[in-house]
């Protein structure tokens, strides 16, 4: 089993709702969690060759769950 590294967790406000976004590296790959505070529940996942890249991704979700795909 790998060991999971460089955990990163902190909170963003996207279009006025408050998301945590969580990232951390698991062998090559960097994962990205986004929880929506208030429901206390995941609303995107993804994984990225860098933090970036999962990030971005992950963002790419949530702009749409949130109605805005821009």
């Amino acid at each position: 089993m790998e060991k999971t590294e460089t955990y990163r967790s902190e909170n963003r406000v996207i279009d006025g709702v408050t998301l945590k976004f969580t990232t951390y590296r698991n062998g090559v790959s960097y994962h990205c969690v986004v929880s929506k505070l208030d429901l206390g529940g995941n609303i995107a996942r993804s994984v990225g060759k860098t933090r970036e890249q999962a990030e971005r991704i992950a963002m790419t979700t949530v702009r749409e769950i949130l109605g805005n795909g821009s």
